[in-house]
């Protein structure tokens, strides 16, 4: 009879219906979690944050649901059940959700069509209905951001552009806790699209959507997206070469630190240190890696998910190899980078374009054309298929590098596949 009562139910359901039964608190969930990890000798980082993720559609690692299964005194195979239907239910909203905005379906140009009571933008859902939107947007915002890590930023901008569209439109009649949960994820939705338009190189509408990010934010009073955000502002500093802003915005990101999340920290602290290796400030710069290394170390212990989710130690390290780069230690950094690349997973495939043409320059100012070609022709497949203007910025960098040795056979190969 009790297997029953769980049939049909996916995970998230499950959750947030024996949480409710057995009276306790997200904060409870968590700590039923941590204590079954320790009955096992082992160490969970749960907090009040990941229980509530869980029940916005959140799958846990398996020892988690393992754990969440006894803390919440249910039949493991209920809850990996419920895991199951939660994974196929994510997967049939994503791909709904991408249909319908690939087919141009999910609202209409509301600046070159009139409102009017059918248009989807302009509809007033029930609460429990913003409910499930704001829930959906969370999901596939996941899904989104490890699509860009393998595919680029070609491919989803116009996706992203419309959800964008969808939470501008569906903020103006929301209000309350419904209201700023919206401002939260939309925030996020307009980072990431500030991410995209840096990537495919139009700085102009980057930095609108980081501004429309850090408005939203600061509504919903969010500090770690208002911190992230300044974050983000800091590395398009960096990528202009501003030393001394790229340093004073990522100062500004790390006001309230021990208020953030360990990752997010180590983001802000990743971009001083750029901001410092620009500068040419060596000692200042290591310090800032080293104290992020120890935060990204932190995150991965808890499982931190959010922002700066893919800050890992591995992570550090070929910021530290980027950093080397700028500080004029080439060995050092060709060093990094190849063990950096050698441990990246295979979904970082953008950044990865991004660390070979780094590595190339390295290369190149080490006075190895060869490899730095080589390198460099690794890249440009990243490139053509990722449309990715970050890594076409750092080919062209290596392209002016490789100028002494124009006549170098590897060199000239190289040179033909930027041409292309």
């Amino acid at each position: 009879m009790v297997t029953e009562s769980f049939e049909g139910l996916p995970l998230a359901e499950l959750v947030a219906r024996e949480r409710h039964r057995r009276s306790l608190s997200l904060a409870d969930v968590a700590a039923l979690v941590r204590r079954a990890a320790e009955d096992e000798g082992r160490q969970s980082g749960a907090t009040r944050q990941t229980a509530h993720n869980w029940e916005r559609g959140q799958v846990p690692r398996p020892d988690s649901l393992r754990w969440l299964a006894r803390a919440l005194g249910i039949p493991t195979e209920n809850v990996a059940d419920a895991a199951a239907r939660q994974i196929a239910m994510k997967r049939r909203e994503l791909l709904r959700g991408a249909a319908l905005v690939a087919g141009g379906l999910a609202l209409p140009d509301h600046r070159s069509a009139p409102q009017t009571s059918g248009d989807l933008g302009a509809v007033m859902l029930a609460a429990t209905e913003l409910d499930e939107v704001t829930s959906y947007l969370e999901r596939v915002f996941v899904e989104f951001s490890t699509a860009d890590w393998l595919l680029g930023p070609r491919l989803l901008l116009d996706s992203v552009t419309r959800h964008l569209d969808l939470v501008e439109r569906l903020l103006m009649r929301a209000n309350g806790h419904r209201r700023t949960e919206l401002l939260r994820i939309g925030a996020r939705f307009a980072e990431f699209s500030s991410w995209l338009h840096q990537d495919m190189g139009d700085s102009r509408v980057a930095v609108h959507w980081a501004d429309r990010a850090m408005e939203w934010g600061h509504e919903a009073r969010d500090p770690v997206i208002v911190s992230y955000v300044l974050a983000r502002k800091a590395d398009q500093a960096a990528t202009e070469g501003d030393a001394a802003r790229t340093i004073g915005l990522a100062r500004a990101a790390q006001r309230g630190l021990n208020r953030l999340p360990a990752r997010v920290q180590a983001v802000t602290l990743l971009q001083e240190a750029h901001g410092l290796a620009i500068a040419k400030e060596e000692a200042g710069c290591h310090r800032k890696l080293d104290d992020a290394f120890e935060l990204a170390s932190i995150g991965q212990r808890r499982g931190e998910s959010g922002p700066g989710r893919y800050c890992t130690v591995e992570f550090v390290e070929i910021q530290r190899a980027t950093c080397s780069v700028e500080l004029g230690q080439t060995r050092r950094a060709i060093e990094l980078f190849e063990g950096g690349l050698a441990r990246l997973p295979s979904v970082h495939r953008r950044d990865r374009g991004v660390y070979l043409s780094r590595m190339a320059v390295a290369h190149a100012l080490d006075g190895d054309p060869e490899a730095a070609s080589m390198r460099g022709l690794e890249a440009v497949q990243i490139a053509r298929a990722t449309g990715s203007c970050r890594i076409t910025i750092e080919l062209e960098r290596l392209h002016r590098t490789l100028a002494p040795w124009r006549n170098h056979p590897s060199v000239s190969r190289f040179d033909q596949a930027m041409s292309a």
